[in-house]
């Protein structure tokens, strides 16, 4: 994956961050952190997990077709 990205599912009221796990050795992982997301609102934290880098990249491209969209970090 390589960098960080966000989706928003705006009907879910739900946002996920994608982050490379820097401290990992050899092995690429990426840290996958869900929000309930109901602006003006804070992000409130519901989920983390951290998966395999080609895992995250299929994870991206399912959501994207289930109609998630790209989004910049939400204002916390």
């Amino acid at each position: 994956m390589g960098r960080e990205g966000w989706l928003v599912n705006t009907t879910q009221q739900r946002v996920v961050h994608f982050k490379p796990d820097l401290n990992s050795e050899g092995t690429a992982w990426v840290l996958i952190r869900t929000y309930h997301y109901d602006p003006p609102r804070p992000p409130e934290p519901l989920s983390h997990r951290r998966v395999l880098d080609q895992y995250a990249i299929d994870t991206w491209s399912v959501m994207l077709k289930r109609g998630w969209r790209p989004c910049r970090a939400p204002a916390r």
